[in-house]
């Protein structure tokens, strides 16, 4: 995480904004504060369908 917002409306657009962002992570209301998480931490996506690598 290299920051963090809360109680921002859905699709705010904040990537332009926020030096180092190259993604936007949208969680429901509350969640900053209820697991603790912090700038610096490291989100891993599991179970995404998609492409995988190799």
């Amino acid at each position: 995480m290299v920051a963090l917002r809360s109680h921002l409306r859905p699709w705010s657009g904040l990537v332009p904004y926020v030096r180092g962002a190259v993604a936007v992570l949208e969680l429901p209301a509350g969640t900053i504060a209820e697991t603790g998480t912090a700038v610096g931490d490291v989100v891993v996506v599991e179970g995404v369908g998609g492409s995988r690598p190799g």
